[in-house]
């Protein structure tokens, strides 16, 4: 099963939402950039906006369970969301949708980030609901570059048209689909079969080279970091600007600490930038 994630925009009533019956849900928070005041009596409620997939400024895509994958669980999650003045996410509930579907929204919701509102040239906390939709498809090349490690994600994720692949990975033994050298193999194959398509080629190699970094490089990673950015060199014109311009902010970095949050930054974003 190949799954897709769809983020949408469009206008829900809040009482149609709240209507529903609420199933029991995940919760999960965080602190925002704005100091809390000392006393809460003063503080103005928060706007209610509807839908807000529309007004984020990162609205970050959630990991599809392999669980659901496997049961062809698919359909619409609706979190509900407050949003602090500095338009950061502090809370998020997921008040809608499959179970099976629940964290990865409320974790998606919470590290999303958003416009802030001012109403009288003053910021205002803002409640309302991102809805994600879970649709089977497949995943791009940079996504799956970036998952290449795993023969089972390769499996689950590539396109129907690699029926070759496929098969060449269903006969690899199940103790044996994250070993080096049967990755390796399949990673070299689908090389091979890229090269007709530049862009292709480049986004599952930069994938395959973002999830090295990320699995080895905490401290001194110079080579991974000189690889990378010969790589970005060499970005056919059809790349994503935005692509280019994070990576480059990545391999010019000075500070190793910085090197992990920035490849979760890049990986969080993998489907829009792939495309």
């Amino acid at each position: 099963m190949r799954i897709f994630l769809l983020l949408i925009v469009f206008s829900v009533p809040l009482t149609y939402i709240h209507g529903q019956n609420k199933p029991t849900t995940p919760k999960t928070s965080r602190r925002g950039n704005i100091s809390t005041p000392k006393s809460k009596k003063h503080r103005l409620p928060p706007l209610s906006l509807g839908v807000l997939n529309g007004k984020a400024l990162t609205l970050v895509k959630p990991e599809y369970p392999r669980s659901a994958i496997q049961l062809n669980v698919h359909g619409t999650v609706t979190v509900q969301v407050m949003i602090n003045e500095a338009g950061c996410v502090t809370d998020a509930t997921v008040i809608s949708g499959h179970p099976l579907l629940f964290a990865g929204a409320a974790k998606a919701a919470i590290a999303s980030t958003f416009l802030p509102v001012l109403v009288d040239n003053k910021p205002r906390r803002v409640t309302g609901t991102i809805t994600y939709i879970f649709l089977p498809n497949s995943m791009n090349w940079l996504e799956l570059g970036f998952v290449s490690d795993s023969l089972t994600d390769l499996l689950d994720y590539l396109p129907f048209d690699r029926s070759n692949i496929r098969a060449i990975i269903k006969n690899v033994p199940n103790e044996r689909l994250r070993d080096r050298a049967e990755v390796q193999k399949i990673g070299e194959l689908i090389d091979t079969e890229l090269s007709g398509d530049l862009k292709d080629q480049w986004l599952f190699s930069l994938g395959q080279q973002l999830k090295t970094i990320q699995n080895s490089c905490w401290s001194g990673c110079n080579d991974s970091m000189v690889k990378l950015s010969n790589l970005t060199d060499q970005a056919p014109s059809a790349v994503s600007a935005d692509l280019l311009t994070w990576l480059r902010e990545l391999v010019s970095g000075n500070n190793p600490e910085m090197v992990q949050p920035r490849i979760q930054f890049l990986k969080d974003r993998l489907f829009d930038l792939g495309n």
